[in-house]
């Protein structure tokens, strides 16, 4: 730069506190990013930690490129220099944090057959033992709360007896009208017990860890037969993908067959996967952490000839969310009866009727979905209007479901009073025509799919109008997806600047952002709102408070420019201020950066301090929990039988005299 002036601009904000000819000018800066590029805990700093035994998912962090938003990694924790890193996703320590428990019986088909020709007389289901499976767990390590669980070794306490011959044995039975005498018995099939049924994201099949587990908490690989399902836990009961596998004789083994699958794996769901018995689930549970070099802080001190002009600032003033998306809760109930809207699809008609809720013509009790709408965002909303509560007396189905998505609609109102750009107003105005039509699409697929409205005890109720109760669970989860997508238009609406408030800053505001002449030289204010609405992050609403003063007041400093630099090395990571954030192409490494810039008019001297740390990324796999598929048939119990004959069907005998008899004996003495 030689003794060549420049000029550099610099924002009122900077002369905080003191006034024009003696300003020092602290100035944090990313790479003149505006949004945090590491996030972590509601701060703009990695959370460092320093004990892995228990960590709580708050303290993941997330790193985001400065220049391409799309390069970005999060870890579960980011461990402080020296720490000693995880070698398992979950340990089996200390005291348990809960457990588990599966029920299971055995029972058999009893068959009475006449001994005879083996002809059924009757068939019953009997019961035997009952029991439990009772498996300790562990929710430990990174991200302790939200990771699956880590079983140790299962309990099993079984009550009853046995299947055996004597299962369901009668000394006689009655069938046709005729009873019929204990002859012998048989079993056919083992006695094995049948356990209640686990779900797998949409798969339900009977399974149990018992004896998967040693008292370390270790996986028996000798019990892991059939196909062995490897398959990830991506949170605490939710599956993602799965690799199916043989052979699998370690924890290590599991893992390198999991990797050498990952590419093609597919999701672990009844399409995908149909699990028989014998077959081996083994839950992998995965981990990332970020280690961090030593930090390296640069100092620079730069002299040079300076001009500073007060140019516009905006001062960020928070951030607060105001709703967080579309509040209701989808109940499924029973009832027994229902008053139907009628086909007119409008309570209080002449064609509302009563039904019974019947299965293959018998009295029954079925299932309908209820919409709790106790906690709907637009009653607590500070800014959105109140809808108010619904007359289902006389209300439409297209009436209910609006009042369902009453909130959605009062977001799209409070977009429209507050917007004034054309393009905005034809984006919101969009939005609306969308909502209306996904709503219209929700009753055309009720039409279609024989999904009616009606009233139990007093509340509307959505249920399958179908004489069958074989397939209403499936069609009320069909119908729950089709409501959950109808929010999703909101996303399309624009984010809207709106100025609040506009005028003259006091002469002590002025001076609070640097203007100790605000008296004499007037500071510009405008406050202004603004709006953004996703159905993910909800209503969020940011206010900022814009200054302005160009006046041409200058201040010009002289002197001949002097450079120094030197180098040291700090531990801390955690300092204040934001970081500037590089990530890797392949994402498993990000370079940190972080300047201080400090002016000082008396030397005058320009000094950027840059501290820089390298966070790199690590994973760690570890199954968890092992599963056994049991089997579901049962052994059978044949009792046979002859007819048995009474004394009146035997008729009365009669006998005549053939002869006679002579009966000698002798008695104790010998006589």
């Amino acid at each position: 730069m030689g003794n060549r002036d420049i000029q550099r601009k610099y924002s009122l904000r900077k002369f905080k506190g003191v006034g024009l000819a003696s300003a020092v000018v602290g100035l944090f800066f990313a790479n003149g990013t505006v949004e945090a590029a590491v996030t972590s805990n509601g701060t703009n700093t990695p959370t460092i930690i320093s004990d892995t035994s228990k960590v709580e998912s708050a303290k993941a962090t997330t790193f985001t490129d400065d220049k391409d938003a799309s390069k970005t990694f999060k870890v579960d924790a980011v461990l402080d220099g020296g720490v000693t890193e995880p070698t398992k996703a979950n340990i089996n320590t200390g005291d348990t944090d809960g457990n588990d428990t599966v029920n299971f019986k055995s029972g058999a088909t009893v068959n009475y057959k006449l001994d005879s020709d083996k002809s059924l007389l009757k068939t019953e289901t009997v019961e035997a033992s009952t029991g439990i499976v009772t498996t300790p767990y562990d929710k430990k390590g990174l991200a302790s709360d939200t990771d699956g669980k880590d079983y140790r070794e299962s309990t099993v306490a079984k009550t009853g007896d046995a299947v055996t011959e004597t299962t369901g044995k009668k000394d006689t039975v009655e069938a046709n009208n005729k009873v019929y005498e204990y002859v012998r018995s048989e079993v056919e099939g083992t006695d094995k017990p049948t356990y209640d049924k686990t779900h797998f994201n949409d798969i339900e099949a009977p399974v149990s860890p018992e004896g998967m587990h040693n008292k370390l908490g270790e996986i028996d690989y000798t019990k892991t037969k059939g196909k062995v399902y490897l398959v990830e836990e991506t949170a605490d009961g939710q599956y993602g993908k799965f690799v199916e596998a043989s052979g699998v004789t370690s924890d290590e083994d599991a893992v390198a067959k999991w990797k050498a699958g990952e590419a093609t794996a597919k999701e672990f769901t009844k399409e995908n996967v149909t699990l028989q018995e014998g077959d081996t689930v083994l839950v992998l549970d995965k981990d990332t952490y970020a280690t961090t070099n030593t930090v390296e802080r640069k100092s620079k001190k730069t002299g040079t000839n300076v001009t500073y002009v007060a140019v516009k600032e905006n001062i960020y003033e928070g951030t607060s969310t105001d709703i967080y998306g579309m509040t209701y809760a989808i109940l499924r109930e029973n009832y027994t009866a229902i008053k139907d809207i009628g086909d007119d699809n409008v309570f209080g008609t002449a064609d509302d009727n009563d039904k019974n809720a019947t299965s293959n013509g018998a009295q029954t009790r079925k299932s309908m979905d209820v919409f709790d709408l106790s906690g709907r965002e637009d009653k607590y909303s500070k800014y959105l209007q109140k809808t108010p509560d619904l007359d289902t007396s006389n209300a439409s189905v297209k009436d209910i479901l609006k009042d369902v998505f009453a909130t959605g609609y009062r977001v799209v109102d409070f977009f429209t009073s507050n917007a004034s750009k054309p393009t905005d107003i034809e984006a919101i105005n969009s939005v609306k025509t969308n909502l209306d039509n996904k709503v219209d699409e929700l009753v055309n697929y009720m039409k279609e799919n024989n999904i009616r409205v009606g009233l139990s005890n007093g509340k509307v109720g959505f249920y399958v109008n179908d004489t069958s109760a074989d397939n209403d669970s499936s069609k009320l989860d069909q119908f729950e997806n089709k409501v959950r997508d109808v929010s999703t238009v909101l996303d399309a609406l624009p984010i809207i600047d709106k100025v609040k408030t506009s005028g003259v800053a006091s002469k002590e505001e002025g001076q609070k952002y640097g203007a100790s002449d605000a008296d004499l030289f007037p500071v510009s204010k405008d406050v202004i709102e603004t709006y953004e609405f996703t159905t993910v992050g909800g209503l969020v609403v940011t206010t900022n408070t814009k200054y302005d003063r160009n006046d041409g007041h200058d201040v010009i400093w002289n002197k001949y420019p002097v450079n120094t630099e030197e180098k040291i090395d700090i531990s801390n990571v955690t300092t204040p201020g934001s970081w500037g954030v590089t990530v890797a192409d392949d994402k498993n490494q990000a370079t940190l950066t972080k300047s201080n810039r400090e002016v000082k008019e008396w030397e005058p001297s320009d000094e950027t301090t840059t501290d820089t740390a390298t966070m790199t990324k690590k994973e760690i796999i570890t199954p968890i929990r092992a599963y056994k598929v049991m089997g579901e048939e049962k052994p059978t119990v044949t009792h046979y039988y002859n007819l048995k004959i009474t004394k009146e069907e035997a008729g009365t005998a009669t006998a005549t005299k053939q002869g006679s008899v002579v009966i000698k004996y002798v008695t104790t003495d010998g006589k």
